[in-house]
């Protein structure tokens, strides 16, 4: 959501979940599925102009084929009770990017595709929304010398995500995402992962709730964290340009109106009152 308003002005280009890019590339995997394998200009991923030009112009820069283009980052899980041992777990993810060649690759393809958006767009700003802690690591530390790197971290209720996995699982028939209170513990997990992580990092930080209740409030907070002049307001008004994100909405670039932010909590009556119950001894266990 916020990386279609801030795509709303020609100083970001919001690139979408470029974590996902080789997926798209290759057409092999789930996210590409759900999203036809289509960019958000209504192009099929491999038939867009755009990418096209990206992919190849990146692909020449790395030596490498189009297809071998990834900024997938794989690290092992099997740190003992993990779900119980935070600390562990998060020293073991970042042991394993800093030891291997995964994100350190990944992080040389991300910043190669950044590099010739913003030769073929002119933007100053790349938004990548990837939602991935093992890019985020990748990115700072092998960061190149003429790139800033800024987080924004949005949180969202973990119950809200844990039943949006839970139906994504159903209608593409992933049985791993089925369960709702593993979905729940991983996602409880996965924050507090992300929020030990965040300590070492320049980063926004604000929660759905209040940036929906109150966007003009945190409008003014997060242009003063980007800390860029020329940037004064964010607009919710589409700039009807053509988007070409990756995992993107295809309607974007299609919308006439001034984007309206309302919170939809119709999930919270989906949640049968077991659930609830099971989800809060859950948080407040912190796991």
């Amino acid at each position: 959501m916020l990386a279609n308003i801030l795509g709303n002005s020609h100083t970001f280009f919001n690139a979408g979940e470029i974590s996902s890019i080789n997926g798209f590339i290759n057409e092999n995997s789930r996210q590409a599925a759900a999203f036809n394998n289509s960019c958000s200009c209504g192009n099929e991923f491999n038939k867009c102009d755009f990418w096209e030009r990206i992919l190849h112009s990146t692909a020449t820069k790395l030596g490498v084929s189009e297809k071998k283009i990834s900024t997938w980052i794989r690290v092992q899980n099997k740190v003992p009770l993990r779900f119980l041992f935070k600390k562990n777990h998060l020293k073991s993810i970042q042991r394993d990017i800093l030891a291997g060649h995964s994100g350190r690759d990944a992080a040389r393809h991300a910043f190669a595709i950044f590099d010739n958006i913003v030769s073929e767009t002119g933007c100053s700003v790349v938004i990548d929304s990837s939602k991935k802690l093992t890019n985020l690591i990748a990115y700072s530390e092998y960061v190149p010398a003429d790139w800033k790197i800024k987080v924004v971290y949005i949180y969202r209720d973990p119950e809200a995500t844990a039943l949006s996995v839970q139906k994504a699982g159903n209608r593409l028939g992933i049985d791993a995402d089925k369960n709702y209170y593993l979905n729940l513990l991983k996602c409880v997990h996965y924050n507090a992962l992300i929020k030990r992580c965040l300590m070492k990092y320049e980063h926004f930080s604000v929660s759905l709730n209040e940036l929906c209740l109150d966007f003009k409030k945190f409008e003014y907070e997060l242009i003063d964290f980007l800390n860029l002049p020329s940037t004064k307001r964010l607009s919710l008004i589409s700039s009807k340009r053509v988007r070409h994100d990756i995992g993107g909405s295809i309607s974007i670039s299609k919308l006439e109106e001034k984007i309206k932010l309302k919170l939809d909590e119709s999930w919270t009556n989906e949640i049968s009152f077991v659930r609830k119950f099971i989800s809060k001894i859950i948080k407040m266990n912190n796991i």
